[in-house]
């Protein structure tokens, strides 16, 4: 999978809880941080399924941040990473 998933996994974990340490950018930073992986992934000439499964995973823990609170265009990266 990834050597950093258990980081990725607290990460988007404190995003969906509301006590990510840092300000507004940083958590857009996980976000997208997310969505660039899962674009990636999705652009390799096979992607992984697993791992493809997991970053969309982290994308919808996070949902309640990127419902409410994501910066501009934040939530749209997300959901076009979503339905792609």
């Amino acid at each position: 999978m990834y050597e950093d998933a258990g980081r990725l996994i607290d990460a988007w974990e404190s995003v969906r809880h509301g006590y990510y340490p840092g300000d507004q950018e940083d958590i857009d930073a996980v976000v997208l941080d997310c969505v660039d992986r899962l674009d990636r992934e999705r652009a390799r000439r096979s992607p992984d399924a697993d791992r493809v499964a997991f970053l969309t995973f982290g994308l919808v823990l996070m949902y309640g941040y990127l419902a409410w609170e994501p910066g501009p265009g934040v939530g749209d990266r997300a959901v076009a990473a979503l339905l792609t």
